[in-house]
């Protein structure tokens, strides 16, 4: 996979699980405050009741109740006056306040002084249900206040912001991931191009260095490195040239004393015949050495580009047949075929 594949791939990859902590985040704190919101209207509408109602309670929660609950949120709603063994005494609003609103448990905790808030699924459809059970102050009325209000408007609110975020998510992930390919292609382009010159230098270009980008950062490193990396592979191959082209020179002289002294002995008409064939033998393994360092500086004078290396077909058979005729006697003594 290409860098710049996995470069998006990785960006997108944090920004999802960015975009998807952030908006579970919003969901559920945009919840936890529309409920508080209900709770507090609660409070209140719990309270007026509590405050209206008079000492035999007989006749005044329904019009306590029924000012009270035009408050609350939009969506069913009720109130309940539920005596300590969960009897409803009194009701009003919609129909579910017709059967108690609150279990036991919780009664009970209501009839021991606690405000007990619960979220329950009333009615054939399961709607989500915000209670708060209060039990009246001593010294009046006696019996537990129960008021709760459909959290239908809170669940469509909590709906419209997930269909935005469904939506508005992926929009924001795609434009991210393009933006980010666009980025990566742009960044990894200078190196691309820092990749070609240094793939055009080859051995007869070392001369060449890549261009260094002006921006002070990575590349530019990459650049310098790249060049210092140049200037000793520049530095050791001319060394090894000159080293070739020195030793040849300094072999040629050596070379041909040897050759002409060869020359000398083997003029001298009394020369014993095994003698002369030991001489005739190095005479030509010298002209051999000869011939290379002739061809080591003609190598050299082609690495430094003062000649033209000619390239012709080669005979192979000749070759191999005149390698034979120089390790035949180095065979031959060892009794080698």
């Amino acid at each position: 996979m290409p860098i710049r594949a996995k470069l998006t791939l990785l960006y997108v990859g944090v920004l999802a699980a960015i975009l998807a902590a952030v908006c579970t985040f919003l969901l559920v704190r945009l919840r936890a405050d529309l409920v508080q919101g209900v709770d507090q209207s609660l409070d209140t509408r719990a309270a007026q009741i509590a405050l209206g109602l008079g000492h035999t309670c007989e006749g005044e929660f329904q019009d306590v109740s029924d000012s009270s609950l035009i408050g609350l949120p939009q969506g069913e709603s009720g109130a309940q006056l539920l005596a300590a063994d969960g009897t409803v005494r009194e009701s009003s609003g919609d129909a579910v306040a017709d059967r108690a609103l609150v279990d036991p448990g919780s009664l009970a905790d209501a009839v021991a002084g606690e405000h007990v808030r619960r979220t329950v699924a009333v009615g054939s459809d399961r709607e989500p249900f915000r209670l708060l059970a209060v039990a009246l102050p001593p010294g009046g009325c006696r019996g537990v206040v129960v008021v709760g209000t459909s959290l239908d408007e809170v669940e469509r609110s909590l709906h419209r912001l997930l269909v935005l975020m469904s939506i508005g998510g992926p929009a924001a992930l795609i434009t991210a991931a393009a933006a980010g390919w666009w980025l990566a292609a742009r960044s990894l382009a200078r190196v691309a191009r820092l990749t070609r010159e240094a793939a055009d230098i080859d051995a007869n270009r070392l001369d060449e260095r890549v261009q260094v980008p002006a921006p002070a950062d990575e590349l530019r490193r990459l650049a310098v490195t790249l060049n210092t990396m140049l200037d000793r592979v520049q530095a050791g191959v001319q060394q090894k040239r000159r080293f070739v082209a020195d030793a040849s020179h300094e072999l040629r002289t050596p070379l041909g004393v040897m050759q002409a002294e060869l020359d000398v002995h083997l003029l001298d008409p009394d020369l014993d015949p095994g003698a002369r064939e030991t001489l005739e033998s190095t005479r030509e393994e010298v002209r051999r050495m000869g011939a290379t360092v002739e061809i080591l500086l003609e190598l050299a004078r082609f690495d430094e580009g003062g000649v033209a290396l000619a390239i012709a077909d080669v005979d192979l058979r000749e070759l191999a047949r005149a390698g034979a005729e120089r390790v035949a006697p180095l065979a031959a003594a060892k009794e080698l075929t």
